[in-house]
């Protein structure tokens, strides 16, 4: 279960698919991630739900408290700049420091994702106005904020960020900042972000 939990770290839960992965009923399934959850080894991220044009999913997402972990469980070795796996870490990264600075202010704003059913998603919604996508690329393009723009048409999003490795930050037409990982962690941390 273990393993296949790591190989599923950041992703939908899908309770009926890891029990056929694992041969265990999907009813224990859900119960051994509630026991992940009461223990502090992971974290349930569920969904946002305030959309009304493009129906949302109700299926959470699961997180380890630490990328090593999941991908340790995973059996990964080293991750390579630019990859798939790097860009799911990079998300792994941001998710824990979202968590933790919520947790060190005592902020009680929710963190959700939003995915509709044409499959559309953006990582993180913070509150109901902050939507953060996290891309592990050095150039983001226009397919890239597909989300981020769904969703701000669907809410009022106070800030857009999509947070990658590009080297300096920039503002699009549309008012969603490109942020480097750096940038965002230091705004972060430093208030600018979340109040």
């Amino acid at each position: 279960f273990l393993t296949t939990a790591g190989l599923t770290n950041g992703e939908q839960v899908n309770f009926t698919a890891v029990g056929s992965d694992t041969g265990v009923p999907p009813r224990t399934i859900r119960e051994y991630y509630q026991v992940l959850e009461d223990t502090l080894i992971g974290y349930v991220i569920p969904t946002f739900q305030q959309t009304s044009k493009r129906k949302p999913v109700t299926t959470p997402k699961f997180y380890f408290f630490d990328v090593g972990v999941a991908n340790t469980l995973a059996k990964r070795g080293v991750i390579e700049a630019g990859s798939e796996l790097f860009g799911r870490a990079l998300e792994h990264l941001v998710f824990l420091e979202l968590c933790a600075y919520l947790d060190y202010h005592r902020l009680d704003f929710p963190l959700t994702y939003w995915r509709c059913q044409s499959k559309l998603e953006v990582d993180f919604v913070v509150g109901d106005d902050i939507a953060v996508e996290v891309k592990g690329k050095s150039l983001v393009s226009s397919r890239d904020l597909k989300g981020l723009r769904a969703l701000s048409e669907e809410v009022t999003l106070r800030r857009k960020i999509l947070v990658s490795t590009e080297r300096e930050p920039r503002r699009l037409d549309d008012g969603t900042e490109v942020l480097p990982i750096e940038t965002f962690l230091r705004q972060l941390w430093d208030g600018e972000i979340v109040r």
